[in-house]
């Protein structure tokens, strides 16, 4: 395991304090914290995919070329 990570001076100080408070390590407290955040963003990701998809199943074919092209866009 060699990558580095930056971050704010705070948020250092923040996990640094509470790892102490729980008797874990820095390592640990890191690797829970960036595990969790792109677990919820993985699932955040997919709920929008359903979501889109149940609408996309509603639409015309004319509205569905609509969403795609709003989606592309906001996507630039």
């Amino acid at each position: 395991m060699s990558k580095i990570l930056y971050v704010p001076d705070d948020l250092h100080q923040g996990l640094k304090f509470l790892a102490t408070k729980l008797g874990i390590t820095m390592q640990a407290a890191t690797e829970e914290a960036v595990r969790e955040w792109v677990q919820n963003r993985e699932k955040e990701a997919k709920q929008k995919e359903l979501l889109l998809s149940r609408i996309e199943q509603k639409l015309s074919a004319d509205e569905k070329r609509l969403l795609e092209a709003i989606l592309k866009n906001q996507s630039h």
